[in-house]
């Protein structure tokens, strides 16, 4: 299928978005902007529940120069570590599986991480964005994250 256009800050499908639920699986074909193990600037696919930190956030796929995976929660920030791999400038699929006390995460069909969860379990939206290193919206060919598909089902 066509890919979707490139975009740069914050991204949402508004009102009638879709928000994955205890019990939801969710995956996306992207392809993130860099070289190698390196992604450029700050782009990610995340999801996160209202009234942050209390519904938690699931960082899926979170370009910090190595991509990363990161769970937080009134508990605080649980990171999952960078899966080994050349995740930059070609298309891979990441996918959650959210469960009640506990979500997984995958790229490429393969299971990359593991962690239980401590939020209040609300249905979380569906979240790509790219950012600079101060939570500013950056645009140019090194900030391209291109979505071929985002699916959700339960």
């Amino acid at each position: 299928s066509a890919c979707a256009p490139a975009f740069g800050g914050s991204f949402s499908a508004g009102s009638s978005s879709y928000d994955l639920p205890v019990g939801g699986y969710t995956e996306a074909r992207v392809n993130f902007p860099g070289s190698a193990m390196n992604i450029d600037n700050w782009p990610a696919w995340w999801t996160s529940g209202p009234g942050w930190p209390a519904a938690g956030e699931n960082d899926i796929a979170e370009g910090l120069g190595p991509l990363t995976i990161t769970y937080h929660s009134p508990s605080g920030a649980h990171g999952q570590g960078s899966p080994t791999g050349s995740w930059a400038n070609s298309f891979h699929v990441y996918g959650l599986y959210r469960m009640a006390g506990s979500a997984e995460v995958y790229y490429d069909g393969q299971k990359v991480a593991s962690y239980t969860t401590d939020d209040n379990g609300a249905p979380q939206s569906l979240i790509f964005d790219v950012m600079d290193g101060y939570g500013m919206a950056v645009y140019g060919a090194a900030s391209e994250v291109l979505v071929d598909y985002v699916r959700a089902w339960q």
